[in-house]
């Protein structure tokens, strides 16, 4: 007789386990600050941030910790649309007016104002140089962001250009849209490659062309998915417009050795996911 047990770490909700994927979700009733996750980002020292209709929070596997407006920022009604990070655990957040800040745990800082005129520009993109200068792009216009969160407008040079471009290569191959009429995918390290379909459906095909749809927890295939991002443990993270944030990882067996002359075998299999959470065969 087979048994199997979930050990589950305190202030850990289980995770869902499916045919060769652990798939957990968070919403607002796991601490998430809004069901409505717009973007989401892992900063250099391996937090993970996500904006929310209700502002942006830092995750660290158990918690989210919302971060605080100040007064002034908290009138601007603020709302934000992606993320980015730099080195040095940098966050950096857009606007869907225009805008973008730098953020932290000790708040929120404004680097560009948004833009007062009917759909405005959005930052797009923030990248690094190998020197460690940070430069975006916000619709047409170019910029450096200096020391002192100072601002300058510049003409891109075609390293620069080239820079920009492979930055959008490597965001699109993880999981970020630029364009509307198109939907996320993500190739991962295994070569699979990581589908969004018409109705938010995400399918999983790996290199030898087998597709594996995803079954999300009380949702079915039909997530609703804006965002995806491939974290430093391989673990992929979708976001949802509706349904909140989730993290996803093919299963991973370890088969015991086992003397077969002994009468009462302790377990035969045990499986570990990423929230520190066990399955034990026995």
């Amino acid at each position: 007789m087979i048994m199997l047990l979930l050990v589950v770490c305190p202030g850990v909700a289980a995770p869902t386990v499916q045919s060769g994927m652990v798939v957990h979700v968070w919403q607002s009733q796991d601490g998430l600050p809004s069901n409505v996750v717009r973007s989401i980002a892992q900063s250099s020292d391996g937090y993970l941030w996500v904006a929310t209709a209700e502002g942006i929070a830092r995750f660290d596997g158990y918690e989210f910790e919302l971060i605080e407006a100040g007064h002034e920022l908290r009138r601007s009604r603020l709302a934000f649309s992606r993320l980015f990070t730099t080195t040095g655990g940098r966050v950096w957040a857009a606007t869907y007016q225009g805008g973008l800040f730098r953020v932290s745990m000790s708040g929120i800082v404004r680097i560009l104002e948004n833009v007062r005129t009917p759909r405005p520009p959005m930052v797009t993109q923030v990248v690094e140089s190998a020197v460690g200068e940070v430069f975006f792009k916000r619709g047409e216009e170019f910029g450096q962001i200096r020391a002192g969160d100072s601002v300058v407008g510049l003409s891109p040079t075609n390293e620069l250009l080239e820079l920009f471009e492979l930055d959008m290569k490597r965001q699109k191959e993880n999981g970020r849209v630029f364009d509307s009429s198109t939907n996320p995918e993500l190739h991962d390290p295994a070569g699979s490659v990581w589908t969004v379909g018409a109705s938010g459906e995400l399918t999983v095909i790996d290199p030898g062309g087998n597709s594996l749809p995803v079954d999300f927890p009380q949702r079915g295939t039909a997530f609703g998915i804006n965002e995806m991002m491939l974290d430093s443990e391989g673990n992929v993270w979708v976001s949802s417009p509706v349904n909140g944030l989730a993290r996803l990882h093919h299963a991973r067996v370890d088969m015991p050795e086992i003397d077969v002359n002994t009468s009462e075998l302790p377990y035969a299999a045990l499986i570990e996911d990423h929230s520190g959470a066990w399955w034990i065969a026995s």
